[in-house]
């Protein structure tokens, strides 16, 4: 057997032990719900984001090529940044600064289904 073939069951047990790890020591609703829906919300979310905080105007063309290019890659980073996310919404909710009706009942800033919307206050804004 080559070296190549022996390090690839090392990185799959290591991805497998950090999605374990993370789904056992940090138990929050929001941080399981980040990870395992981050890639679908991500693909919303991630364009929408770049139009919002207006680095793409809605009205040009462009900003239909830019979307279809970003939405792929939503969907691909969304479950890191849907873990990271629901991480800090996890911690908000239990240091009372958020409500759990807050995060998942909503689609503001603060809202799980938000993968990409960071800097969120206690409110839905």
């Amino acid at each position: 057997m080559n070296e190549r073939s022996h390090s690839r069951p090392g990185l799959r047990n290591l991805a497998r032990t950090c999605v374990l790890a993370s789904a056992f020591l940090l138990p929050g609703c929001a941080t399981v719900t980040g990870l395992v829906t981050g890639a679908f919300t991500g693909f919303v979310d991630l364009p929408s984001e770049l139009i919002h905080k207006g680095q793409l105007n809605p009205e040009s063309g462009e900003t239909w090529a830019v979307a279809i290019v970003m939405a792929p890659v939503g969907f691909a980073l969304g479950p890191l940044f849907g873990l990271i996310k629901g991480v800090g919404l996890d911690i908000s909710a239990s240091r009372g600064t958020s409500s759990t009706s807050e995060q998942f009942g909503t689609y503001g800033r603060i809202s799980i289904w938000r993968p990409y919307a960071f800097h969120w206050t206690g409110e839905n804004n």
